[in-house]
């Protein structure tokens, strides 16, 4: 089903006339549905597999370094001062300096300073060599990534040294007193990363460029064009309408996912099972015929 005639459905059904095309400015009402559908149709993910909305993932890993480089910093500040080091892609990473024992997260990285998780505990460097180690054990999933499907994440590089994917969070390195890059063995996903996207959190920082798969569900593309295709099967495409329909006549906020989570599943039960069809009838807008179905 084309994404124009499933707004166009839901808008006749609303009595708002029939849309004509998804592109320009569509009208006040039009983005309403089209706001109300999309949220619906992320709604769906928690519960339904489905191939088309099946990826493949691709993760790099970050190769860790350690150098010996001039520094300092003082007791008490988050700023840590460096010299000669080319501190972009480093936000993020957890920084270990020698003589030292305490983990910290990098935060922010300027041309010569690092800006640290939190204040520097320990003494205060004053323009000291020092040998520092840097990795990164935490990368974000993908922008459209809803929740994984694999059970680990498979090293393309180096076979056999795969990941196994740990339904329970862990500190991983940050509990520790030393950071020495190793080879993962587990990996937790969740947390809240710089974009807020998931993280997925090593229990190790990986000491390699390395390259991992893995499969995962995506959250349905946001629909944008008329000739947009639905990615799930025509057994769902009542349901999506009449619950677009239901929420769009009472008023539902268009940001209540779980809301529209919960009627969606509500209305795929009733559309599974016969006995329910004067259930579906009621959310249909007195006085108004059903828009044709064009699936």
């Amino acid at each position: 089903m084309r994404a124009l005639d499933l707004i166009s459905d839901i808008s006749e059904l609303l009595g708002w006339g029939v849309v004509t095309t998804l592109a320009g400015e569509p009208s006040t009402n039009t983005r309403k549905v089209i706001r109300g559908t999309n949220l619906v149709l992320n709604s769906m993910q928690a519960e339904k597999n489905w191939p088309e909305l099946e990826a493949q993932g691709t993760l790099v890993t970050q190769e860790d370094l350690s150098i010996e480089i001039l520094c300092g910093v003082l007791k008490g500040s988050d700023k840590f001062v460096v010299a000669d080091l080319d501190t972009n892609n480093l936000v993020g990473c957890l920084l270990k300096v020698s003589g030292f024992n305490t983990i910290y997260r990098i935060i922010g990285a300027g041309p010569t300073e690092l800006t640290l998780d939190r204040i520097w505990v320990e003494d205060t460097i004053t323009a000291d060599t020092r040998e520092l180690v840097i990795g990164r054990d935490q990368y974000e999933v993908p922008v459209d990534y809803d929740r994984m499907k694999s059970d680990e994440l498979t090293n393309m590089t180096n076979a056999g040294h795969d990941v196994d994917i740990v339904e329970e969070e862990f500190l991983g390195v940050i509990s520790g007193s030393t950071l020495e890059p190793d080879s993962p063995e587990r990996v937790y996903i969740g947390g809240e990363g710089p974009s807020g996207r998931q993280m997925m959190q090593f229990d190790q920082v990986p000491d390699n460029i390395e390259i991992y798969r893995y499969k995962y569900q995506i959250n349905h593309p946001p629909l944008a064009y008329d000739d947009q295709l639905l990615k799930y099967p025509t057994r769902y495409h009542m349901a999506i309408i009449d619950t677009v329909v239901a929420r769009l006549e009472t008023g539902v906020d268009n940001k209540d996912k779980g809301g529209a989570q919960k009627a969606m599943e509500e209305k795929i039960r009733q559309g599974a099972n016969p006995s329910t069809s004067e259930s579906r009838m009621r959310f249909r807008p007195k006085g108004r015929r059903r828009a044709r179905r064009r699936y």
